[in-house]
């Protein structure tokens, strides 16, 4: 198994779901107050599994280095 390359898919996955954040960060600047609990909802769930995409990445990438 390669660790490094999964650990790069788990990176690439973690950076698609930064851009998302990113983009509700900005629609929650243009939203209505209504709106703006669910959309602050919905960023808080995508960082979190933005940060473990990233950790898990990051991990399986030293461990694949380690391992060769």
């Amino acid at each position: 198994m390669d660790f490094e390359a999964w650990g790069q898919e788990y990176l690439d996955e973690a950076a698609q779901i930064k851009a998302k954040v990113d983009a509700l960060r900005a629609a929650l600047r243009a939203e209505e107050l209504e709106q703006d609990r669910e959309l602050a909802y919905r960023m808080t769930v995508l960082y979190s599994m933005y940060l473990e995409c990233r950790h898990t990445g990051d991990y399986l990438r030293r461990y694949g280095r380690r391992a060769q």
